[in-house]
């Protein structure tokens, strides 16, 4: 399987921080997070 990218906002970075570990799949994905995503979680 190819890997994949995501592109986080912050309701599935608020709904549970396990999330992110779950989607990168110990670096088998991408993950993406805008800076106004960081921005409004910081």
């Amino acid at each position: 399987m190819g890997k994949k990218s995501y592109l986080l906002d912050t309701s599935i970075i608020l709904d549970d921080i396990e999330n992110l570990i779950y989607l990168y799949g110990s670096g088998e994905n991408d993950i993406f997070v805008l800076e106004i995503t960081l921005l409004d979680i910081g």
